[in-house]
Protein backbone atom coordinates (compact mmCIF):
# COMPACT_ATOMS: atom_id res chain seq x y z
CA UNK A 1 0.00 0.00 0.00
CA UNK A 2 3.00 2.21 1.11
CA UNK A 3 5.17 1.74 -2.38
CA UNK A 4 2.16 2.03 -4.49
CA UNK A 5 1.33 5.56 -2.46
CA UNK A 6 4.81 6.30 -3.31
CA UNK A 7 4.80 5.78 -6.71
CA UNK A 8 1.51 7.99 -7.69
CA UNK A 9 3.46 10.72 -5.32
CA UNK A 10 6.45 10.00 -8.07
CA UNK A 11 4.17 10.03 -10.61
CA UNK A 12 2.65 13.22 -9.75
CA UNK A 13 5.53 15.03 -9.03
CA UNK A 14 7.56 13.91 -12.12
CA UNK A 15 4.50 15.14 -14.05
CA UNK A 16 4.51 18.35 -12.58
CA UNK A 17 7.78 19.02 -13.18
CA UNK A 18 7.19 18.23 -17.03
CA UNK A 19 4.25 20.88 -17.24
CA UNK A 20 6.74 23.70 -15.57
CA UNK A 21 9.75 22.99 -17.85
CA UNK A 22 7.09 23.05 -20.59
CA UNK A 23 5.25 26.59 -19.69
CA UNK A 24 8.87 27.85 -19.38
CA UNK A 25 9.98 27.12 -22.58
CA UNK A 26 6.51 28.29 -23.82
CA UNK A 27 7.22 31.55 -21.97
CA UNK A 28 10.76 31.88 -23.66
CA UNK A 29 10.02 31.65 -27.00
CA UNK A 30 6.77 34.30 -26.77
CA UNK A 31 9.28 37.03 -24.97
CA UNK A 32 11.60 36.24 -28.08
CA UNK A 33 9.13 37.06 -30.54
CA UNK A 34 7.95 40.13 -28.51
CA UNK A 35 11.19 41.10 -28.28
CA UNK A 36 12.33 40.42 -32.24
CA UNK A 37 8.88 42.21 -32.86
CA UNK A 38 9.27 45.11 -31.02
CA UNK A 39 12.98 45.75 -32.14
CA UNK A 40 10.92 45.52 -35.57
CA UNK A 41 8.83 48.07 -35.13
CA UNK A 42 11.42 50.18 -33.44
CA UNK A 43 13.48 49.82 -36.19
CA UNK A 44 11.03 50.67 -38.70
CA UNK A 45 9.77 53.46 -36.51
CA UNK A 46 13.28 55.01 -36.54
CA UNK A 47 13.40 54.62 -40.55
CA UNK A 48 9.98 56.76 -40.83
CA UNK A 49 10.77 58.83 -38.52
CA UNK A 50 14.16 59.44 -40.17
CA UNK A 51 12.83 59.66 -43.59
CA UNK A 52 9.92 62.23 -42.38
CA UNK A 53 12.95 64.57 -40.32
CA UNK A 54 15.01 64.19 -44.12
CA UNK A 55 11.86 65.45 -46.22
CA UNK A 56 10.26 68.41 -43.95
CA UNK A 57 10.01 71.80 -45.26
CA UNK A 58 12.07 74.60 -43.79
CA UNK A 59 10.42 76.75 -41.46
CA UNK A 60 9.90 80.66 -42.96
CA UNK A 61 12.22 81.37 -39.54
CA UNK A 62 14.57 79.23 -40.76
CA UNK A 63 14.38 80.36 -44.60
CA UNK A 64 15.11 84.05 -43.79
CA UNK A 65 17.94 82.56 -41.38
CA UNK A 66 19.48 81.01 -44.67
CA UNK A 67 19.02 84.33 -47.34
CA UNK A 68 19.76 86.65 -44.59
CA UNK A 69 22.28 87.80 -46.14
CA UNK A 70 21.29 88.07 -49.68
CA UNK A 71 18.46 90.80 -49.44
CA UNK A 72 17.55 92.69 -52.69
CA UNK A 73 19.06 95.94 -53.45
CA UNK A 74 16.91 97.12 -55.83
CA UNK A 75 13.48 99.21 -54.71
CA UNK A 76 11.32 96.87 -56.44
CA UNK A 77 9.74 95.08 -59.73
CA UNK A 78 6.92 94.86 -61.15
CA UNK A 79 5.37 92.42 -63.03
CA UNK A 80 1.71 93.33 -64.51
CA UNK A 81 0.14 89.45 -63.45
CA UNK A 82 -1.80 89.39 -67.14
CA UNK A 83 1.31 90.68 -69.04
CA UNK A 84 3.57 87.11 -67.60
CA UNK A 85 0.66 85.02 -66.99
CA UNK A 86 1.68 81.31 -68.64
CA UNK A 87 -1.26 79.53 -67.32
CA UNK A 88 -4.52 79.29 -69.52
CA UNK A 89 -6.39 81.25 -66.72
CA UNK A 90 -8.93 84.03 -68.25
CA UNK A 91 -7.73 87.58 -68.77
CA UNK A 92 -10.18 90.06 -68.26
CA UNK A 93 -10.28 93.65 -69.57
CA UNK A 94 -9.40 96.71 -68.78
CA UNK A 95 -12.55 97.73 -68.69
CA UNK A 96 -14.38 95.13 -66.23
CA UNK A 97 -10.69 94.98 -63.78
CA UNK A 98 -12.89 97.73 -61.15
CA UNK A 99 -10.88 100.77 -62.11
CA UNK A 100 -7.28 99.34 -62.09
CA UNK A 101 -5.88 100.45 -65.08
CA UNK A 102 -4.56 96.93 -66.67
CA UNK A 103 -6.07 94.02 -67.54
CA UNK A 104 -5.73 91.74 -64.71
CA UNK A 105 -6.35 88.02 -64.39
CA UNK A 106 -9.13 86.17 -63.00
CA UNK A 107 -8.03 83.39 -60.52
CA UNK A 108 -11.13 81.11 -59.26
CA UNK A 109 -11.49 78.81 -56.18
CA UNK A 110 -9.57 75.83 -56.25
CA UNK A 111 -7.63 77.39 -59.54
CA UNK A 112 -4.13 77.40 -59.82
CA UNK A 113 -2.25 80.20 -61.66
CA UNK A 114 1.37 80.20 -62.78
CA UNK A 115 3.56 83.78 -64.05
CA UNK A 116 7.15 83.86 -65.14
CA UNK A 117 9.21 86.72 -63.35
CA UNK A 118 11.98 87.79 -64.65
CA UNK A 119 13.86 88.93 -62.25
CA UNK A 120 16.84 91.60 -62.60
CA UNK A 121 18.59 90.92 -59.44
CA UNK A 122 18.56 87.82 -57.63
CA UNK A 123 17.98 88.53 -53.64
CA UNK A 124 15.31 87.97 -51.34
CA UNK A 125 12.56 89.96 -52.12
CA UNK A 126 9.32 90.76 -50.26
CA UNK A 127 6.01 89.65 -52.34
CA UNK A 128 3.23 92.15 -52.87
CA UNK A 129 -0.05 91.14 -54.84
CA UNK A 130 -2.13 93.77 -56.06
CA UNK A 131 -5.97 91.76 -56.04
CA UNK A 132 -9.75 92.88 -55.49
CA UNK A 133 -12.33 90.59 -53.68
CA UNK A 134 -15.13 89.96 -56.91
CA UNK A 135 -17.81 88.30 -54.32
CA UNK A 136 -19.40 88.81 -51.43
CA UNK A 137 -17.91 86.29 -48.92
CA UNK A 138 -17.17 87.83 -45.28
CA UNK A 139 -13.83 85.30 -45.19
CA UNK A 140 -10.31 86.08 -46.29
CA UNK A 141 -9.06 84.45 -49.29
CA UNK A 142 -6.80 81.26 -48.68
CA UNK A 143 -3.66 80.42 -50.81
CA UNK A 144 -0.98 78.87 -51.23
CA UNK A 145 2.47 79.70 -53.58
CA UNK A 146 5.43 78.19 -55.29
CA UNK A 147 8.72 79.58 -56.50
CA UNK A 148 10.36 77.41 -59.16
CA UNK A 149 7.93 74.71 -58.85
CA UNK A 150 8.50 74.29 -55.05
CA UNK A 151 6.69 75.52 -51.70
CA UNK A 152 9.94 77.36 -50.10
CA UNK A 153 8.63 77.19 -46.43
CA UNK A 154 5.97 75.68 -44.57
CA UNK A 155 4.15 79.02 -44.35
CA UNK A 156 3.90 79.09 -48.21
CA UNK A 157 1.20 75.73 -48.37
CA UNK A 158 -1.24 78.57 -46.47
CA UNK A 159 -1.42 82.68 -46.89
CA UNK A 160 -4.22 85.04 -46.68
CA UNK A 161 -5.63 87.96 -48.48
CA UNK A 162 -7.61 90.34 -46.45
CA UNK A 163 -9.86 92.57 -46.53
CA UNK A 164 -10.69 95.90 -44.76
CA UNK A 165 -14.27 96.47 -43.08
CA UNK A 166 -16.35 99.47 -42.85
CA UNK A 167 -18.35 100.76 -40.09
CA UNK A 168 -21.97 101.19 -42.11
CA UNK A 169 -22.29 104.32 -39.69
CA UNK A 170 -20.27 105.89 -37.53
CA UNK A 171 -22.52 106.88 -34.93
CA UNK A 172 -22.63 104.57 -31.87
CA UNK A 173 -26.41 103.47 -30.75
CA UNK A 174 -26.92 103.62 -26.95
CA UNK A 175 -28.33 99.99 -25.61
CA UNK A 176 -31.08 100.00 -22.31
CA UNK A 177 -27.85 99.99 -19.88
CA UNK A 178 -26.45 102.97 -21.93
CA UNK A 179 -23.35 101.14 -23.29
CA UNK A 180 -22.75 101.92 -26.78
CA UNK A 181 -23.42 99.34 -29.18
CA UNK A 182 -20.65 98.64 -32.54
CA UNK A 183 -22.39 98.85 -35.36
CA UNK A 184 -22.15 96.23 -38.24
CA UNK A 185 -19.31 96.47 -40.84
CA UNK A 186 -19.07 96.10 -44.09
CA UNK A 187 -16.27 94.54 -46.70
CA UNK A 188 -14.71 96.92 -48.43
CA UNK A 189 -14.51 96.33 -52.41
CA UNK A 190 -11.37 97.98 -53.59
CA UNK A 191 -8.08 97.02 -54.92
CA UNK A 192 -5.52 96.54 -52.23
CA UNK A 193 -2.11 97.48 -54.24
CA UNK A 194 1.12 97.65 -53.62
CA UNK A 195 1.23 101.36 -54.26
CA UNK A 196 -1.14 101.75 -51.07
CA UNK A 197 0.97 99.42 -48.36
CA UNK A 198 -1.72 97.21 -49.10
CA UNK A 199 -1.33 93.63 -51.22
CA UNK A 200 0.59 92.11 -48.69
CA UNK A 201 1.11 88.08 -48.50
CA UNK A 202 -0.08 87.23 -44.96
CA UNK A 203 1.42 84.00 -43.22
CA UNK A 204 -1.91 81.76 -42.58
CA UNK A 205 -0.58 81.06 -39.04
CA UNK A 206 -0.27 84.82 -37.96
CA UNK A 207 3.01 84.63 -36.51
CA UNK A 208 4.73 86.58 -38.83
CA UNK A 209 3.56 90.01 -39.36
CA UNK A 210 4.14 92.31 -43.03
CA UNK A 211 4.17 90.62 -46.06
CA UNK A 212 5.94 87.21 -46.61
CA UNK A 213 9.20 86.99 -48.49
CA UNK A 214 11.03 84.54 -50.92
CA UNK A 215 14.17 84.12 -52.50
CA UNK A 216 14.36 84.69 -56.41
CA UNK A 217 17.38 84.01 -58.73
CA UNK A 218 18.10 86.28 -61.59
CA UNK A 219 16.15 85.41 -64.58
CA UNK A 220 13.25 83.85 -65.37
CA UNK A 221 11.76 82.31 -62.26
CA UNK A 222 7.73 80.55 -62.23
CA UNK A 223 5.64 81.63 -59.57
CA UNK A 224 2.37 79.79 -59.22
CA UNK A 225 -0.42 80.90 -56.89
CA UNK A 226 -3.72 78.75 -55.91
CA UNK A 227 -6.81 79.62 -54.65
CA UNK A 228 -7.33 77.26 -51.86
CA UNK A 229 -10.92 79.35 -50.90
CA UNK A 230 -12.50 82.36 -52.21
CA UNK A 231 -12.34 84.21 -55.62
CA UNK A 232 -10.18 87.27 -56.90
CA UNK A 233 -8.63 89.53 -59.34
CA UNK A 234 -5.24 89.55 -59.60
CA UNK A 235 -3.61 92.41 -60.88
CA UNK A 236 0.21 92.61 -60.32
CA UNK A 237 3.23 90.95 -58.61
CA UNK A 238 5.58 92.91 -57.00
CA UNK A 239 9.13 92.19 -54.98
CA UNK A 240 10.92 94.44 -53.23
CA UNK A 241 13.48 95.19 -50.87
CA UNK A 242 12.18 95.27 -47.55
CA UNK A 243 10.60 98.27 -46.96
CA UNK A 244 12.30 101.20 -44.37
CA UNK A 245 9.89 103.27 -42.28
CA UNK A 246 10.15 105.98 -44.50
CA UNK A 247 8.80 104.32 -47.47
CA UNK A 248 5.81 103.71 -45.64
CA UNK A 249 5.32 107.13 -44.29
CA UNK A 250 6.05 108.80 -47.94
CA UNK A 251 2.92 106.77 -49.29
CA UNK A 252 0.81 107.55 -46.21
CA UNK A 253 1.45 111.16 -47.53
CA UNK A 254 1.24 110.57 -51.01
CA UNK A 255 -2.60 108.78 -50.25
CA UNK A 256 -3.73 111.67 -47.86
CA UNK A 257 -3.04 113.99 -50.85
CA UNK A 258 -5.14 112.08 -53.35
CA UNK A 259 -7.82 112.12 -51.56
Amino acid sequence: MITRIKRYTLYFVLNIGVLLCLCAFINNIEFDSYHISNQTTNNESFVTLSSTSSDEEMSYTDYLSKYSSNGANIAHQEFIAADVITSSNPIVSVEDSYGYGNKTVKLENKQTAEFNLNVSQAGLYEIYIDYYFYDSSINDVEANFKINGEHPYYESRQVLFKADWVPVTKEFEIDRYGNEIIPSSNKEFKWYKYTNNQGILNDGSRLFSGTLKGYFDKGDNTFSLQVLNGNIYIGAITLSKEKEISDYVNNNAKDKDNN
